[in-house]
């Protein structure tokens, strides 16, 4: 169970990691009244949280090869 949980956490923080728009289009453009684009933070706080995704992926992995 341990290495599909860290393979879809590694999965899903590589698409924050490298397509942090389409993030937000699944999940928050649907909140803005005008239709704009997400704020540069905004993109760098998905970028961040994939990243622990990603750490986080390798460590369930790990934890169960020990």
């Amino acid at each position: 169970m341990g290495f599909a949980a860290g393979g879809f956490l590694i999965v899903i923080g590589l698409i924050m990691l490298l397509k942090p728009k389409v993030i937000w289009k699944i999940s928050d453009s649907w909140k803005s009244k005008n239709g704009g684009e997400p704020k540069e933070f905004y993109l760098k706080l998905i970028v961040m949280v994939g990243i622990l995704m990603m750490l986080g992926g390798i460590l369930a992995i790990l934890e169960n090869l020990v």
